[in-house]
């Protein structure tokens, strides 16, 4: 271990094993992305651009890219989301792992996208209690509003 390690390393796998990292797997790229060295984000941010399809992936994989430290990475994953409305109402409960998330914009957006495109009827009391029982305040809140628009005495 030294000083620039991670770097150099970079340096060698772009220079001279660049044909290689095309071979890469999707389970290879997610942990380079979802890694916490920036220089494995680096490597993996154009391998998932140019390799993944998020349209064949389910769900419950796509979520796990709330976690990613990239931004772009972030971005794909709110894309998709916009763009696949009917597939996240089917898998909502899948898809609300996205609250799991450590970073603020995730769940922001997150709140204002389920309120926005979610079908009342996939709202159901189990889903509502993920919500409002979440670890963060942001997510009980949400929570909380939509069992106001959303819970009715049939559900009871």
């Amino acid at each position: 271990a030294y000083e620039g390690l991670h770097k150099n390393c970079y340096e060698l796998l772009t220079n001279n094993y660049k044909q290689h990292l095309k071979e890469s797997t999707q389970e290879h790229i997610f942990g380079l992305v979802l890694s916490k060295y920036e220089y494995a984000q680096k490597l993996g941010l154009p391998l998932f651009e140019d390799k993944i399809n998020l349209e064949r992936l389910p769900v419950k994989t796509i979520v796990q890219l709330a976690h990613s430290d990239v931004l772009a990475i972030r971005e794909h994953l709110k894309s998709y989301f916009e763009n696949n409305i009917d597939a996240i109402n089917k898998a909502l409960e899948e898809a609300l792992l996205i609250f799991n998330s450590s970073w603020e914009d995730i769940i922001t957006w997150g709140c204002v996208y389920f309120e926005k495109h979610i079908k009342p009827e996939r709202w159901t009391v189990d889903v509502l209690l993920y919500a409002c029982d979440h670890t963060k305040t942001e997510v009980q809140h949400f929570g909380r509003k939509m069992i106001t628009q959303h819970f009715s005495e049939d559900k009871g």
